[in-house]
């Protein structure tokens, strides 16, 4: 892959604070253009430590990064990013939209922009009310408006669905996806793995400082085939005949067999030798929060 398709790329980074504790341990990251990547991780893993890194906000120990073409802090770089780390904060006695005018005249950007980034994250209804007033998810959008008013290349987003309630949550997985289009790069953090689950295009699972897995999580999640039949018996029969008896298991009364697609025809052609009525024969998927539990051995 060519550096240029690449926003994002760490080699080594390497944060220790002082005391001994190690919070990133040796990252290589690669973010690629146009993609949203997420980071994904529990408690205490090193996402925010690493974002804090990639916009400068802390150096590192030890290793090299390149963000948007620059290195961490560079002006230059941050002129193309747009980030919310940790909570954000306004003044509360603003509305939402004096507020981003506050960020735009410090960031020498034309108020023009204000408008048209409260817009995109669906909040220009509520621009004029006070930000003292607004439900923690209005407070996290507006976060997200203030990271776009300068049209950022990179837009890192740092647990942005962090305690916010089941609608709060849809709505900012709504907002996240529409986000990563027309070229626009999305780096997210979470520890939410049903969430990122359903946004992102690209993971990284990272665990006590280290990128454990990354890419392959696609790959790790098929787990074979999902067959339901009738009758059951005649139906395991089939399967024993032609996967053997140690590659089906049953789940939730459905028979999981591990085989891949290029199987599939066989064992459909078995069934329907065999007389099985069959209901369902699909690729069976693994939850995200099990191909994790499964890379980090059950530890959180």
């Amino acid at each position: 892959m060519h550096t240029s398709d690449l926003v994002v790329e760490t080699t080594a980074l390497t944060k220790r604070y002082r005391g001994g504790q190690l919070a990133v341990d040796s990252l290589d990251l690669k973010v690629r253009r146009g993609e949203i990547y997420g980071l994904v991780g529990p408690n205490g893993a090193g996402k925010t430590t690493t974002l804090r890194m990639l916009v400068g906000l802390i150096r590192p120990t030890a290793g090299t990064a390149l963000v948007a073409g620059h290195k961490p802090g560079a002006p230059a770089g941050l002129r193309r990013i747009g980030a919310v780390i940790e909570n954000p904060a306004f003044y509360t006695y603003l509305s939402g939209r004096d507020n981003l005018r506050v960020v735009a005249h410090y960031g020498g950007i034309a108020e023009t922009a204000v408008d048209t980034a409260l817009e995109e994250v669906d909040l220009l209804p509520a621009a004029k009310g006070g930000y003292g007033s607004y439900s923690l998810g209005m407070k996290q959008r507006l976060g997200v408006a203030a990271a776009l008013i300068k049209e950022p290349e990179l837009l890192i987003l740092d647990e942005p669905t962090n305690g916010l309630d089941p609608q709060g949550m849809v709505e900012m997985r709504g907002l996240i996806k529409s986000l990563g289009t027309a070229g626009r790069t999305v780096l997210v953090s979470s520890h939410l793995l049903s969430e990122m689950q359903k946004i992102c295009d690209r993971f990284g699972v990272i665990q006590n400082g280290r990128l454990i897995a990354e890419d392959e999580l696609a790959d790790a999640r098929q787990a074979g085939l999902l067959i339901r039949g009738n009758p059951a018996g005649r139906v395991r029969v089939a399967l024993e005949r032609v996967a053997g008896a140690k590659a089906i298991a049953v789940r939730d009364g459905a028979f999981m067999v591990n085989a891949d697609h290029v199987q599939a025809a066989e064992i459909h052609r078995a069934l329907v030798r065999a007389g099985v009525e069959i209901t369902e024969l699909r690729p069976a998927e693994r939850s995200l929060e099990e191909v994790f539990l499964e890379i980090t051995g059950g530890r959180q």
